[in-house]
C-alpha cells in the first residue's frame, strides 16, 4: 500500500472544520500523514483528537471585526454586500493562510491537499506543488455559490501574483456530503464525488452528562443554534413556547454560552454548554436548531425530523432544502413566535409525514460511500497524478 502525506485546509469554524473529520480519521486509520491548518479557534479541538496541526491565517474573530469596521454603501447594488462579505471573510483570510502555507507545505511535501469548499489557501498549494486538490462540501449549496467562488478566486490570483486557478476549482473533484436528493444546483460542473455524512465524529471520553442521563422517559427534542449565530433571547423564547409539552428538551447554549442566561428550568429540560451531537441525536424525536449544515445532516442521518430557524450564512439555503423534502418545518425570522414555534415541534413530533421523509433521507445517506471508500478512490487518483507529475 501508498503511504502519503496528506493535508486538510479549512477555515477556523466548527460548521467548516468538523465535516472533513471521517476523511481525517481514515487517512489517519489508514496509515497516512495527516496534518490539519486552520485558525487558532480549532487548533485545541484537533489536537485533542491527536491529529498534527500548522495554525497558520486569522482567527475567524478577527475576520469578522475586520468585515464590521469595513464601510458599507448604502446605495451599493444588490450583491454588492454578499460579495464584500465574501473577500472579507474568505478571501483576505485564504491570502493571509497561503503566505503561511506555502513554506510548511514545500519542505512537508504533500501529496493531496483536502480543503473545505470555502478555504482556498490549500488549492494554491496543490496547484503550486503538484499535489492533488480536493474540494469538499459541507451542506447544501448557497445560491450564487459559484459567483462566490470566481469572487475569492479573482482575489487571491490577484493578490498572491499567481495564475487564475477558476478552471482548477470548476471542473475538479468536490467531495460531497450532502444526500443528491437534497442538494441544490450551483457548482454542477466540478466532478462529484458522494460521501456518507454522520452524526457526527465523537471524541474518545465523551459521554451523556447526568443531566441529560436523568431526563424523564419522554420524546427528546434536541434545541441548539450553533456556534455562529447562537441567540440566547431565541433559544429562550422556544423554551417558553415549548417546555410545557409532554417531552424532554436538551438544550445546548454553546461554547463560552452560560447555561445561567437561560433562567431557572423545569426538571425535564437539561441545559449544557456543549455535547457531542453524535450522543444526543440517536436519542432525538426532534430537532429545533439554526439548521446549521452539520446538525442538519446529522439530524438526517439519524433519521430526525427537524424545526428549521435559519438565522445566517447558509442556514436558509439548508432550512429551504429540508422543507422541500417535507423532513421539517421552516419558520424565517419574521415567522417565529411562541404560537408557531409550539406548533411547529407538535408537527415534526406526531405527523409522520415528517419523520417517513426524515427516514427516507436516512436510507439514502446511508447507501452513500464511506469515509475510507472515498478515501481509497483519492489516494489511488493522487498515485495516479504523482506518476503522471
Amino acid at each position: 500500500m501508498v503511504f502519503m502525506r496528506i493535508l486538510f485546509t479549512s477555515n477556523p469554524l466548527v460548521g467548516h472544520v468538523f465535516p472533513l473529520l471521517p476523511l481525517m480519521y481514515a487517512a489517519r486509520n489508514a496509515g497516512h500523514e495527516v496534518m490539519v491548518a486552520t485558525g487558532a479557534e480549532l487548533i485545541p479541538e484537533l489536537r485533542t483528537r491527536g491529529f498534527s496541526t500548522w495554525t497558520v491565517g486569522p482567527s475567524f474573530a478577527d475576520a469578522a471585526t475586520e468585515l464590521q469596521q469595513s464601510t458599507t454603501d448604502p446605495d451599493a447594488a444588490p450583491g454588492t454586500e454578499l460579495a464584500r462579505d465574501a473577500v472579507f471573510l474568505f478571501a483576505r483570510p485564504s491570502v493571509r493562510r497561503a503566505h503561511e502555507l506555502i513554506p510548511r507545505a514545500a519542505s512537508w511535501g504533500p501529496d493531496m491537499v483536502i480543503s473545505e469548499v470555502l478555504e482556498f489557501a490549500g488549492r494554491e498549494v496543490a496547484l503550486s506543488f503538484g499535489a492533488l486538490p480536493v474540494t469538499h462540501g459541507f451542506g447544501t449549496h448557497v445560491p450564487e455559490s459559484a459567483r462566490l467562488a470566481r469572487i475569492i478566486l479573482d482575489h487571491l490570483s490577484s493578490q498572491l501574483g499567481t495564475p487564475s486557478r477558476q478552471h482548477a476549482f470548476d471542473t475538479g473533484i468536490y467531495v460531497d456530503p450532502c444526500p443528491p436528493s437534497l442538494q441544490a444546483g450551483g457548482l454542477s460542473s466540478m466532478e462529484t464525488w458522494l460521501i456518507r455524512p454522520g452524526t457526527g465524529e465523537l471524541p474518545a471520553g465523551h459521554e451523556l452528562p447526568q443531566s441529560i442521563l436523568e431526563l424523564p422517559d419522554r420524546p427528546v427534542v434536541y434545541l441548539t443554534l450553533g456556534t455562529v449565530f447562537n441567540d440566547p433571547d431565541l433559544v429562550r423564547t422556544v423554551l417558553d413556547a415549548i417546555e410545557d409539552l409532554p417531552i424532554s428538551i436538551v438544550v445546548t447554549t454553546g461554547p463560552g454560552a452560560d447555561p445561567a442566561l437561560l433562567g431557572p428550568r423545569p426538571s425535564h429540560v437539561a441545559v449544557v454548554e456543549f455535547v457531542p451531537q453524535a450522543l444526543v441525536l440517536p436519542c432525538a424525536s426532534a430537532v429545533v436548531s439554526h439548521t446549521g449544515s452539520g446538525t442538519m445532516l446529522g439530524a438526517l442521518a439519524a433519521g430526525v425530523p427537524q424545526v428549521c430557524l435559519p438565522r445566517g450564512a447558509d442556514q436558509f439555503a439548508n432550512a429551504e432544502r429540508v422543507r422541500s423534502a417535507g423532513a421539517g418545518v421552516r419558520l424565517l425570522p419574521d415567522e417565529v413566535s411562541p404560537e408557531r414555534l409550539r406548533a411547529a415541534v407538535q408537527a415534526v413530533l406526531h405527523d409522520q409525514r415528517y419523520a417517513q421523509a426524515a427516514k427516507a433521507l436516512q436510507v439514502e445517506i446511508g447507501a452513500m460511500p464511506t469515509a475510507a471508500e472515498v478515501l481509497g478512490d483519492l489516494v489511488t487518483l493522487a498515485g495516479a497524478n504523482t506518476l503522471t507529475a
